[in-house]
This record gives structure tokens, C-alpha cells and sequence, in this order.
């Protein structure tokens, strides 16, 4: 009875020390990640505005448009692979993000633990596979893989509830 009880209280100490993030996943002390060094072994950050190496997209929300730029890794390079992606509903995901179920599976390939998404983030979540635009803060996420970023203030456009239909093309 007494080992039953040392193995219970251990089994719970373990648990109760580990921080959960808010998909579940338990991190303990998260890496800071580098959205373009995903798969990027030159050393430069194809996450900033003006590298050639970006690649721009043009989001249609009814008659607006957002632009965006993804980055240069192997996610966001099959992502761009899928598109041009017509009429596609955005569900609302925890009042957090937007999230669509791309065509096919995106590449992993390269891709860090998890990320700490900002608004204005494209992510993947590797084990759904899934790509999220988040309009709110969310904290680090286990799984969370960097694909773009909403360019300038055009999140605002995605901070409505419920689902949207855009158009995500290349421009």
C-alpha cells in the first residue's frame, strides 16, 4: 500500500510541476524561436520586409484586401504551393486566431518545437495541420510552426468573430 501511495504522490508532484500551455502541450522553459530560420541554414532572417527571398500574398476579404509576406521555409513554401485558395471559409478558433484546413499537408521539414505567435502571425499547427492567422496574443505554442506574417495593420480586418470567406492568392 505504501509503494501504491510513493508512485500516486510522485506521479502527481511531476504532473503539477509542469506548466501547460493553453492547447495542452507541456513546455518547460520554451526556445525563442526565429520565425524565418525554420529550415533556413544561411543565416539571414528572410522574416524581414524587402528580402527577396519572401513571398508576397494578397488576402481578399469581401472588397478589401490585406497583404502578407511569408517566409522562407519549407511550411510556408508548400503552403505557397497550394495557392491560389478561392472562397475559403476562416472558422474562429478560441477567440484567438482563424483557422482553415489547407488542401494538402504542409511540409514539416525543418520546423522548431513551437513558436510564440503575435498578432498578425500565419502559423501551422503540425499535429493538425491546420493554418491559423492569429488577431490576439496567445503565448507560446507546442507544435506552432512560423509561416508568415500579416503585413502592417491588416489584422484588424480579422478581429470579427465567427467564420469569414477570404481568397489568400499570390501577388
Amino acid at each position: 500500500m505504501r509503494r501504491v501511495f510513493i508512485i500516486l504522490s510522485t506521479f502527481w508532484m511531476a504532473l503539477c510541476c509542469q506548466a501547460c500551455t493553453p492547447d495542452g502541450g507541456i513546455t518547460e522553459n520554451p526556445p525563442v524561436e526565429n520565425p524565418g530560420d525554420a529550415g533556413n541554414n544561411n543565416g539571414e532572417n528572410p522574416g524581414q520586409p524587402g528580402n527577396e527571398q519572401n513571398i508576397k500574398l494578397k488576402i481578399t476579404i469581401g472588397n478589401q484586401t490585406v497583404a502578407a509576406t511569408l517566409y522562407d521555409n519549407p511550411t510556408a513554401r508548400s503552403f505557397a504551393a497550394q495557392l491560389p485558395l478561392r472562397d475559403i471559409v476562416l472558422r474562429d478558433y478560441n477567440r484567438t486566431e482563424k483557422i482553415v484546413d489547407p488542401p494538402q499537408a504542409l511540409s514539416k521539414e525543418g520546423a522548431p518545437a513551437g513558436y510564440d505567435p503575435a498578432p498578425g502571425d500565419i502559423t501551422c499547427y503540425g499535429p493538425w495541420g491546420n493554418v491559423a492567422i492569429f488577431y490576439r496574443d496567445y503565448g507560446y505554442g507546442r507544435g506552432l510552426i512560423p509561416v508568415g506574417r500579416v503585413d502592417g495593420n491588416g489584422i484588424s480586418l480579422f478581429q470579427t468573430s465567427g467564420e469569414m470567406t477570404v481568397t489568400i492568392e499570390l501577388q
